[in-house]
């Protein structure tokens, strides 16, 4: 089974946010999948999920994260009338199980076969 990240993005309307809000807010959520269709289903799950709701809850500064304790500001709501426009990627967290041994470096047993090419 593999861990993926998915990342979506939003872009925050500078004409309808508050002074000083950032330009973009990130919603980052780990997922496994044993197939990329289910990748896909789990993906556009998601997606729907955040269109459908009205706004995003997301992390005021997702690099300063205190999980240590129960705290209340860290968090804000952005509604989507504040947002232009949202989107997502992909990114796989465990390194991908090579199908082909001639991706693991490993000599393929047709490499011990070659014969020399006489110039």
């Amino acid at each position: 089974m593999q861990e993926y990240l998915i990342v979506f993005q939003a872009h925050v309307d500078r004409l309808r946010s508050p002074e000083n809000f950032p330009t973009s807010v990130l919603i980052k959520e780990t997922v496994f999948a044993e197939s990329e269709e289910q990748l896909k289903h789990i993906y556009n799950a998601k997606f729907s999920l955040h269109v459908a709701s009205p706004g995003l809850a997301v992390w005021i500064d997702p690099d300063r994260v205190d999980a240590s304790r129960i705290t209340f500001n860290q968090k804000i709501f952005v509604p989507w009338h504040m947002i232009t426009y949202f989107h997502g990627d992909v990114h796989p967290i465990t390194p991908l199980q090579p199908k082909d041994k001639s991706l693991t470096g490993e000599p393929m047993p047709e490499d011990s076969k070659k014969k020399e090419t006489v110039q």
